[in-house]
C-alpha cells in the first residue's frame, strides 16, 4: 500500500471504499485505528504474513479481500480472529482448501452478518455453529431443534389468536 505514515489525520480514517492500489502485502496501516472498512479487492494478497497488520485495526468491521491470490489457510485463520461484520473472500483459491468454507467461517466469526455478498441469517449461524461443534449429526439435531421451536412458536400464536 502507499505510505500512509506521514499523514496526521489518517488515524481517524474510517473508510476506504475505493480499491487501494495493487499491493502484495498490507503495511503501514496499523496506526489507522479508526479504520472501519477496507477494500483490497483485486490485489496481490496471498499469505497470512500479508495480512498481519489487520490485527492492529481494532475498529475494522468490513473487509473486502475478494479476487486476490490467497491460497494459505493460515491467512483465513488470521481473518477469523477479526471482529468483522462483512467479509468478502470470493475469488481466492483458499476457499477450495477450507472444508465447508461458509459454515466454518460463519461459526468462527460470531460478529459476521455478510459473507461474500450473502447475508448470514440467525438460523444459518445456528446450523454453522452446530456443524463446527459436532459435524453433520449435530447440524441435523440443531435443524430439528429449530423446527420444534418454530412449531411451538406457531402454536403459541394460534392459541393467542383463538383467545381473541
Amino acid at each position: 500500500l502507499p505510505s500512509f505514515h506521514k499523514c496526521v489525520l489518517l488515524p481517524y480514517f474510517l473508510y476506504s471504499g475505493v480499491p487501494l492500489p495493487l499491493a502484495p502485502q498490507i503495511s503501514n496501516v496499523s496506526h489507522l485505528t479508526a479504520l472501519e472498512s477496507l477494500n483490497l479487492n483485486r490485489n496481490q494478497v496471498a499469505v497470512a504474513a500479508d495480512l498481519q497488520e489487520l490485527t492492529n485495526l481494532p475498529r475494522l468491521r468490513s473487509l473486502d479481500l475478494s479476487n486476490n491470490k490467497i491460497k494459505d489457510p493460515e491467512a483465513v485463520h488470521l481473518i477469523w480472529t477479526l471482529k468483522l461484520s462483512l467479509l468478502k473472500l470470493e475469488g481466492n483459491p483458499v476457499i477450495r482448501e477450507i472444508s465447508h468454507y461458509r459454515k466454518t467461517t460463519i461459526a468462527m466469526i460470531p460478529t459476521l452478518n455478510y459473507l461474500d455478498d450473502m447475508p448470514v441469517f440467525p438460523k444459518e449461524r445456528r446450523f454453522a455453529e452446530a456443524y463446527v461443534r459436532g459435524g453433520l449429526e449435530e447440524e441435523r439435531a440443531e435443524r430439528e431443534r429449530v423446527k420444534a421451536e418454530e412449531k411451538e412458536k406457531e402454536e403459541l400464536h394460534r392459541q393467542e389468536w383463538d383467545e381473541l
